[in-house]
């Protein structure tokens, strides 16, 4: 038997009417603070790694010949397996890649 007390529904929120502008402004703000976290949590990392390499902590260098040699045989390797739709894709990667670095070389003085 009930008391006359409505009972509270999980989704309340649907029964309310939702105009759409307002939706899509939500969606966009949400959107928006998502890449602004990550272009954050990023930016962290990235510094992390700074303070890590002035401290001595971490230090990047060159392969060596051996390395390099090694990692080859694996690289050949793993694509020897590709598909031709990853081989595609790893194609166009690299050209982006590319052909960004000429644009940042590009401007540079």
């Amino acid at each position: 038997m009930t008391t006359g007390r409505r009972r509270a529904s999980v989704n309340w929120f649907r029964s309310r009417p939702i105009h759409g502008a307002v939706a899509l402004d939500n969606y966009t703000l949400r959107v928006g603070r998502v890449q602004e976290r990550a272009a954050e949590e990023r930016e962290a990392k990235l510094e992390h790694i700074r303070e890590q390499i002035s401290s001595g902590a971490l230090v990047i260098r060159q392969m060596t010949r051996a390395e390099r040699t090694r990692w080859s045989r694996q690289r050949a390797m793993l694509e020897a397996s590709f598909t031709q739709a990853e081989r595609t894709r790893r194609d166009s990667l690299l050209r982006n890649r590319r052909e960004r670095v000429e644009r940042r070389l590009g401007k540079a003085p």
